[in-house]
């Protein structure tokens, strides 16, 4: 089922702002996790664009030919199971068969969605980049307005609670 219009807006954005966690994360973390993260990036990139067969699991057979061209191989060899099994833990992932890691993993419509952003902030659009960075501030902004709003309408509805109070007190 595809999501409303309002809905995928919103799941993106969340999906942004994960990618920036992971990113801030991953720049103060050691190398290992910084290229794991790299490459699990990898994966869910070519995944937005050249997975078509949506339901057909990825092995790790699959994973080396989508991210080899970036990392060296003696490496790869090490880290493709964590490559699937982060992806699942972050819930870009199920597990084909959960007794069995070796029969590969497929993507969920969630890991498609951050393939998506990350080809939209990654890519060469710099609008796309700017747009996220306007929307996802301004959602931020929108949310504190709101939450001074309520807190400014607390504080004069107790201001004239008290202030009838004040009165009544006065008038005995």
């Amino acid at each position: 089922m595809e999501l409303p219009i309002q809905l995928k807006f919103f799941k993106k954005l969340e999906l942004y702002q994960e990618l920036l966690s992971e990113n801030k994360k991953a720049t103060f973390a050691g190398a290992t996790r910084r290229e794991l993260w790299n490459m699990e990036k990898e994966v869910l990139a070519w995944t937005d664009k050249n997975h078509h067969h949506r339901l057909s699991p990825l092995k790790n057979t699959d994973l080396q030919d989508k991210v080899e061209r970036k990392f060296s191989k003696e490496y790869l060899d090490n880290e493709l199971g964590e490559i699937s099994r982060n992806l699942v833990s972050r819930g870009f992932a199920v597990f084909k068969e959960p007794d069995d890691e070796s029969k590969g993993i497929i993507i969920t419509p969630e890991g498609f969605l951050m393939g998506k952003v990350i080809n939209d902030i990654e890519g060469q659009k710099i609008w796309v980049k700017i747009e996220y960075t306007l929307l996802y501030k301004l959602v931020w902004i929108t949310a504190l307005a709101g939450a001074l709003i309520v807190i400014i309408n607390l504080l004069v509805l107790l201001y004239k609670g008290l202030f009838k109070l004040f009165l009544a007190i006065i008038h005995y």
